[in-house]
């Protein structure tokens, strides 16, 4: 019985000590050699079903370009939107941008890029698709 009692406050005498021992934890900086800031861009790229669409949207900018018949289908398996989004993302930098106004937007291009500038890709020429015009 004895030793049972001692291996019991042994075992709290323990708890207790681990309870109350700080824990250090050392960090180097070491590996770094300025304090430069992290830098991202986000861009999503969405197809949009409703009007068959490629959208890309870069922070306060989205991009819409019209898709062939083989691009449609291609968009849904995963190499085939890979292949795509490689192919689309530097015609963004490439020029043949048409600011397009908000009010004639098709609504579902307005959800997908929301307050963002829209603009239409001129290699991909789908006004008449994307775009309701108020007569």
């Amino acid at each position: 019985m004895r030793c049972i009692i001692i291996v019991v406050f042994t075992l709290i005498g323990m708890s207790f000590q681990m309870s109350t021992t700080p824990h250090h934890t050392i960090a180097s900086n070491h590996h770094r050699t300025t304090h430069e800031p992290n830098e991202q861009i986000r861009v999503t790229f969405t197809y949009d079903s409703h009007t068959q669409q490629m959208v890309i949207h870069q922070g306060h900018n989205c991009y819409v370009f019209a898709l062939s018949e083989q691009e449609k289908t291609d968009v849904h398996t995963d190499d085939g939107l890979a292949q795509l989004e490689a192919k689309l993302l530097p015609m963004i930098f490439a020029g043949n941008l048409t600011h397009i106004d908000h009010r004639t937007a098709d609504i579902h291009l307005k959800r997908i890029c929301g307050t963002s500038q829209i603009y239409l890709m001129a290699q991909y020429n789908c006004y008449n698709k994307c775009f309701n015009h108020f007569q």
